[in-house]
C-alpha cells in the first residue's frame, strides 16, 4: 500500500505539538500542571489542536482505505 503522505503530515504536526507542550510543561511551568499560569491557555489549546490533528489523521486513513477498496472493486 502506497505512503498516505497527509498521514504523515498530520502526524509531523501533532508530534511537533507535543514538543512545544512539554516544553511549556518543564520551562515555563516548572513541571505542575498550574491552571492559573499564564500559559495554560496555550498548553490546553496545544492539546486541542493536537486531538483536532488526530481525528483529520484518522479520517485522511480511513479515506484511502475506502478508495483502495474502490479500486479492487471489494
Amino acid at each position: 500500500m502506497k505512503e498516505n503522505k497527509e498521514a504523515k503530515y498530520y502526524e509531523k504536526v501533532m508530534d511537533s505539538t507535543l514538543i512545544v507542550q512539554e516544553y511549556l510543561f518543564y520551562s515555563e511551568m516548572e513541571g505542575e500542571l498550574d491552571y492559573d499560569d499564564p500559559w495554560m491557555a496555550l498548553y490546553n489549546g496545544l492539546s486541542d489542536l493536537r486531538g483536532k490533528l488526530a481525528d483529520e489523521k484518522e479520517f485522511s486513513e480511513l479515506s484511502d482505505k475506502v478508495i483502495i477498496k474502490e479500486k479492487e472493486g471489494n
